[in-house]
């Protein structure tokens, strides 16, 4: 995911999981919890 963020020509628009329903992309990255783009999925 991460170098899907960051590369030029790819729009990342949305992250699914079955077993993570209702929680936030920071609470299972936490990696991406500053990261703007990863915060708008």
């Amino acid at each position: 995911m991460r170098l899907l963020l960051g590369h030029p020509n790819v729009d990342l628009v949305a992250v699914t999981s079955r077993n993570l329903v209702g929680k936030s992309l920071a609470e299972v990255f936490p990696r991406f919890a500053n990261d703007k783009k990863a915060a708008a999925l």
